[in-house]
Protein backbone atom coordinates (compact mmCIF):
# COMPACT_ATOMS: atom_id res chain seq x y z
CA UNK A 1 0.00 0.00 0.00
CA UNK A 2 1.13 3.38 -1.15
CA UNK A 3 2.12 5.82 1.89
CA UNK A 4 -0.14 8.73 1.62
CA UNK A 5 1.27 12.21 1.22
CA UNK A 6 -0.64 15.21 2.36
CA UNK A 7 -0.42 18.38 0.43
CA UNK A 8 2.17 20.77 1.04
CA UNK A 9 0.25 23.95 1.88
CA UNK A 10 -1.27 21.38 5.14
CA UNK A 11 2.03 21.71 6.22
CA UNK A 12 2.45 25.43 5.59
CA UNK A 13 -1.25 26.60 7.15
CA UNK A 14 0.02 24.22 10.18
CA UNK A 15 3.79 25.84 10.62
CA UNK A 16 1.88 29.50 9.85
CA UNK A 17 -1.23 28.44 12.64
CA UNK A 18 1.83 27.01 15.38
CA UNK A 19 3.93 30.49 14.73
CA UNK A 20 0.82 32.41 15.60
CA UNK A 21 0.01 30.42 18.31
CA UNK A 22 3.12 31.29 19.86
CA UNK A 23 4.53 34.20 18.85
CA UNK A 24 3.14 36.29 22.07
CA UNK A 25 4.22 33.84 23.95
CA UNK A 26 7.99 34.14 22.60
CA UNK A 27 7.53 37.53 23.04
CA UNK A 28 6.37 38.17 26.25
CA UNK A 29 9.37 35.77 27.28
CA UNK A 30 11.87 38.59 25.19
CA UNK A 31 10.04 41.59 26.27
CA UNK A 32 11.04 39.73 30.14
CA UNK A 33 14.80 38.48 29.56
CA UNK A 34 15.12 42.64 28.14
CA UNK A 35 13.75 43.77 31.13
CA UNK A 36 15.92 42.04 33.94
CA UNK A 37 19.10 42.81 31.89
CA UNK A 38 18.32 46.24 32.12
CA UNK A 39 17.32 46.39 35.75
CA UNK A 40 20.14 44.59 37.19
CA UNK A 41 22.54 46.55 34.62
CA UNK A 42 20.97 49.85 36.36
CA UNK A 43 20.95 48.18 39.80
CA UNK A 44 24.63 47.71 39.13
CA UNK A 45 25.63 50.68 38.42
CA UNK A 46 23.55 52.91 40.95
CA UNK A 47 24.86 50.09 43.36
CA UNK A 48 28.39 50.42 42.91
CA UNK A 49 30.80 53.43 44.18
CA UNK A 50 31.72 55.79 41.25
CA UNK A 51 34.56 54.25 39.13
CA UNK A 52 33.60 50.75 39.38
CA UNK A 53 32.18 48.99 36.46
CA UNK A 54 32.92 45.36 36.38
CA UNK A 55 32.13 42.82 38.90
CA UNK A 56 34.91 39.54 39.45
CA UNK A 57 33.80 36.46 41.25
CA UNK A 58 35.80 33.63 42.11
CA UNK A 59 36.34 30.60 44.85
CA UNK A 60 38.77 29.97 46.94
CA UNK A 61 39.82 27.24 44.21
CA UNK A 62 42.97 25.85 44.44
CA UNK A 63 43.08 26.07 40.66
CA UNK A 64 42.51 29.53 40.16
CA UNK A 65 41.84 31.44 43.08
CA UNK A 66 45.57 32.32 43.86
CA UNK A 67 46.65 33.17 40.34
CA UNK A 68 42.74 35.36 40.48
CA UNK A 69 44.50 37.44 43.99
CA UNK A 70 48.10 37.54 43.00
CA UNK A 71 48.23 38.09 39.32
CA UNK A 72 45.08 39.42 37.46
CA UNK A 73 42.96 41.64 40.20
CA UNK A 74 46.39 43.80 41.52
CA UNK A 75 46.00 45.47 38.00
CA UNK A 76 41.93 46.21 37.91
CA UNK A 77 40.76 46.11 41.32
CA UNK A 78 40.13 49.77 41.16
CA UNK A 79 37.67 48.89 39.00
CA UNK A 80 36.06 46.14 40.12
CA UNK A 81 33.63 45.03 42.90
CA UNK A 82 35.16 41.59 44.04
CA UNK A 83 33.28 39.34 45.35
CA UNK A 84 35.00 35.73 46.95
CA UNK A 85 32.03 32.93 47.16
CA UNK A 86 33.96 30.89 49.36
CA UNK A 87 33.26 33.79 52.07
CA UNK A 88 30.13 32.80 54.40
CA UNK A 89 27.29 35.04 53.40
CA UNK A 90 28.52 36.39 50.61
CA UNK A 91 25.07 36.09 48.88
CA UNK A 92 23.78 38.48 52.23
CA UNK A 93 27.12 41.32 51.99
CA UNK A 94 26.48 41.49 48.15
CA UNK A 95 22.90 41.14 46.89
CA UNK A 96 22.40 42.75 43.80
CA UNK A 97 26.16 41.10 43.10
CA UNK A 98 24.71 38.14 43.67
CA UNK A 99 21.19 38.21 41.19
CA UNK A 100 23.69 39.72 38.62
CA UNK A 101 25.86 36.54 38.80
CA UNK A 102 22.73 33.97 38.59
CA UNK A 103 21.25 36.23 35.74
CA UNK A 104 24.58 35.98 33.66
CA UNK A 105 26.25 33.09 34.77
CA UNK A 106 23.36 30.42 34.48
CA UNK A 107 25.65 27.31 34.06
CA UNK A 108 27.59 25.53 36.31
CA UNK A 109 30.85 26.74 34.37
CA UNK A 110 29.86 30.27 35.53
CA UNK A 111 32.92 30.73 38.48
CA UNK A 112 34.76 32.42 37.79
CA UNK A 113 33.31 35.17 36.35
CA UNK A 114 33.46 38.56 35.44
CA UNK A 115 30.73 41.08 34.43
CA UNK A 116 31.78 44.23 32.75
CA UNK A 117 29.40 47.13 32.32
CA UNK A 118 29.76 49.51 29.51
CA UNK A 119 28.93 52.95 28.78
CA UNK A 120 26.52 52.02 26.09
CA UNK A 121 24.06 50.09 28.57
CA UNK A 122 25.46 46.12 27.71
CA UNK A 123 27.19 44.17 30.19
CA UNK A 124 30.25 41.65 28.72
CA UNK A 125 30.57 38.75 30.85
CA UNK A 126 33.36 36.90 30.55
CA UNK A 127 33.55 33.12 31.66
CA UNK A 128 36.93 32.08 32.72
CA UNK A 129 36.03 28.02 33.98
CA UNK A 130 37.28 26.17 30.96
CA UNK A 131 40.51 28.64 30.46
CA UNK A 132 41.62 27.67 33.97
CA UNK A 133 40.70 24.06 33.02
CA UNK A 134 43.02 24.22 30.13
CA UNK A 135 46.09 25.74 32.16
CA UNK A 136 45.37 22.73 34.25
CA UNK A 137 46.03 20.35 31.81
CA UNK A 138 49.20 22.38 30.47
CA UNK A 139 47.92 24.81 27.47
CA UNK A 140 47.73 28.71 28.84
CA UNK A 141 47.03 29.90 25.44
CA UNK A 142 43.02 30.42 26.36
CA UNK A 143 43.61 31.76 30.20
CA UNK A 144 45.96 34.11 28.94
CA UNK A 145 43.87 35.53 25.50
CA UNK A 146 40.73 36.16 28.12
CA UNK A 147 42.44 37.84 30.93
CA UNK A 148 43.79 40.31 27.77
CA UNK A 149 40.58 40.58 26.50
CA UNK A 150 38.89 41.10 30.01
CA UNK A 151 41.75 43.82 30.98
CA UNK A 152 41.89 45.40 27.10
CA UNK A 153 37.95 45.46 27.88
CA UNK A 154 39.01 47.09 31.11
CA UNK A 155 41.39 49.49 29.64
CA UNK A 156 38.84 50.53 27.13
CA UNK A 157 36.06 51.53 29.47
CA UNK A 158 38.26 53.69 31.54
CA UNK A 159 40.11 55.72 28.45
CA UNK A 160 36.57 56.12 27.10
Amino acid sequence: MPAVRRPQWIANVAGLALMVLFSPILLLVWIGYSFQYTWLAIRLRLAWPRGKFALVAYTDSPVWGTYIEETLLPSISAHCVIVNRSTEGWKRAFRVESRALSFWGRHLTSNPIALVLLRSGRVRVFHFHDAFLELKHGRPSSLESIVSQFVQCIHERVGA
